[in-house]
């Protein structure tokens, strides 16, 4: 009998090493996969802000990080002329879009998934080429409360250079880009400059 009870001991530590064993692989096994992941985020990121950088240096001389957007005069949706600079504030972003545009409309979705008032959605400024009548019907389906803006015949374009959408400048109540994106926001990005303005 003090045989097998000295055998059933030294088989529960054995077990109850083995269970220690297998959890710390699994913890080891998680850990290492959410480092991996974040080792990739950040690749990515760092990607990505490269590419928004060249496609900077693609544009118009003057627009550069630091430097002012110029202030231009559009057409809102109800046809009246809007200054650039009376919609800013503190921290904007202005988004040159397109209606048809798989990737603006992405961005679309997370800033209404993001912004809880019209006041935060009115932080992303959407300018357009597209045809009034295809922005309107883009405003209903997306129930957009963000400014939209249509460049007419493509001058304030013209004068910045941006040649592929979505295309997101980060600027402060002076126009002055803080910060380039190329492609669709992510949501934290879209958090970050609503949160910059509370």
């Amino acid at each position: 009998m003090a045989r097998s009870n000295g055998f059933a001991r030294r088989m529960g530590k054995v077990a109850l090493a083995l269970a220690v064993l297998g959890a710390t692989i699994a913890v080891a096994y998680v850990l290492g996969a959410k480092a991996a992941e974040l080792v990739q985020n950040k690749r990515a990121r760092e990607r990505r802000a490269a590419n928004s950088l060249a496609a900077l240096h693609d544009m118009k001389p003057g627009i550069a990080l630091g430097n002012s957007l110029p202030d231009g005069v559009l057409e809102n949706l109800e046809g009246d002329e809007v200054y650039l600079h009376d919609l800013v504030s503190n921290s904007s972003v202005i988004s040159f879009i397109r209606h048809d545009c798989p990737y603006c409309q992405a961005q679309l979705r997370s800033v209404k998934k993001i912004a809880k008032t019209a006041e935060e959605e009115g932080r992303f400024i959407l300018i357009s080429l597209s045809d009034p009548t295809d922005l309107w019907a883009m405003r209903d389906e997306f129930k957009i409360q963000s400014p939209i803006l249509y460049d007419r015949d493509t001058h304030y374009n013209a004068n910045v250079g941006v040649a592929a959408v979505p295309f997101n400048f980060i600027v402060d109540r002076d126009l002055r880009i803080q910060q380039v994106v190329s492609g669709p926001m992510t949501e934290d990005e879209i958090a970050g400059i609503i949160n910059a303005n509370k």
